[in-house]
């Protein structure tokens, strides 16, 4: 634990003036710094006082320094907008990298040190991922091509097949304008299907699913509910045609992806995709995840959505000026409530859609005190 303690204390020497990483550090403090309730069949341990510096001579500790040069961490004046060269942040990398692979294998705090792994490795990305949710018809998919300059994503007419989309700058490998779709597994598609017939109350045999499937479409239709009979159709007329590219990444130019996305027959198979767009915003570092409306009938759908809202720098929830505060929006913000102490900042902002559709400044200021209260 002493160990531990002064591998931690590294940290507070290099002045990273983040407020994620002094979070989650300060969080592995107190881990550390907590009793262990002994458990009732366990005998007493009787602990025996002992230094670092004993256990390193009586060779039970082993410690290996970091090679850092010295004469990149220089003493520099304590101002607000203190600044480093580049050599001494790579230098600041280099000890935290080091501190992060030795707490790595300890179990205690592995989940903690996993999480600042993977914001260091967004910092070395130099990414910064706003997450963008909302109820179908919100105008979320307007409001993210409004702030991307241009018209990349289409409008889905369909609620309940809308799959994750990341904006993103471009890479050498991508090229600019083109998207990547990721198109579910045979298996993922079967469980689903296989979930939606436990809810629908219909019995099903797991390796025979697509031909209950295709029963259920040509002679038990009253068994699916409305919400999910276009995606079932859709899924079971365009079986065969897709079945190739199950389990596959493909990459389209915009164009293209456009009208799989767009088009039922296609659009119903897609997990997830990732668009790579040049402009001001995505030029900048910034990732926008465009993710599926409350309305979504899936439910891995949400899974991955809420996975993508807890790693998420920044969280906008869009709503619709003329319905304000609907059951997805309470839904929603239910499930942020929960989620919230997992949470390293107060991140979610809420933006009112479509407000120039309001007489006067009035009318705005009454529609969002009704948000705010609700």
């Amino acid at each position: 634990k002493n160990d531990l303690q002064s591998k931690i204390d590294g940290f507070d020497e290099l002045e990273f003036n983040n407020q994620k990483i002094s979070h989650m550090v300060s969080e592995i403090k107190t881990i550390l710094n907590n009793q262990q309730e002994l458990k009732q069949e366990l005998p007493e341990i009787k602990p025996t006082l002992i230094s670092v510096s004993e256990l390193i001579n009586h060779k039970i500790l082993t410690v290996q320094a970091p090679q850092i040069n010295e004469e990149l961490i220089t003493d520099i004046e304590q101002t607000n907008s203190k600044k480093y060269s580049n050599e001494e942040i790579q230098a600041k990398y280099e000890v935290a990298d080091f501190i992060l692979n030795e707490l790595t294998s300890n179990k205690f705090i592995q989940r903690k040190i996993g999480i600042l792994k993977e914001k260091r490795d967004q910092i070395k990305s130099d990414e910064y991922r706003i997450a963008l949710f909302g109820a179908f018809s919100c105008g979320k998919t307007s409001y993210i091509n409004s702030l991307l300059g241009d018209r990349v994503l289409p409008v889905s007419p369909h609620p309940t097949t809308a799959a994750i989309c990341k904006i993103t700058r471009s890479t050498v490998e991508s090229g600019n304008k083109k998207a990547d779709v990721s198109y579910k597994s045979e298996e993922s598609l079967k469980e689903e299907f296989l979930d939606f017939f436990k809810k629908w109350g219909v019995e099903a045999n797991e390796k025979e699913w697509f031909s209950t499937l295709q029963n259920l479409i040509k002679k038990q239709k009253d068994k699916i509910p409305t919400d999910a009979f276009v995606y079932a159709e859709s899924v079971c007329q365009n079986y065969e045609e897709m079945r190739s590219l199950l389990g596959t990444t493909k990459r389209y130019d915009l164009s293209e992806y456009v009208s799989v996305i767009s088009e039922e027959n296609r659009a119903c198979f897609v997990k997830e995709s990732t668009v790579y767009f040049d402009c001001e915003i995505t030029l900048s570092g910034i990732v926008l995840v465009d993710t599926p409306g409350g309305n979504s009938i899936h439910s891995r759908h949400t899974e991955l959505a809420f996975d993508y809202l807890k790693k998420a720098d920044l969280i906008l929830y869009v709503a619709h000026y003329q319905h304000a505060f609907t059951r997805q929006d309470e839904s929603f913000l239910m499930q942020i409530g929960r989620m919230r102490e997992s949470f390293d900042s107060d991140k979610v902002y809420f933006v009112l859609n479509a407000s120039d559709l309001a007489k006067d400044q009035n009318e705005i200021e009454i529609v969002q005190n009704f948000f705010v209260k609700q």
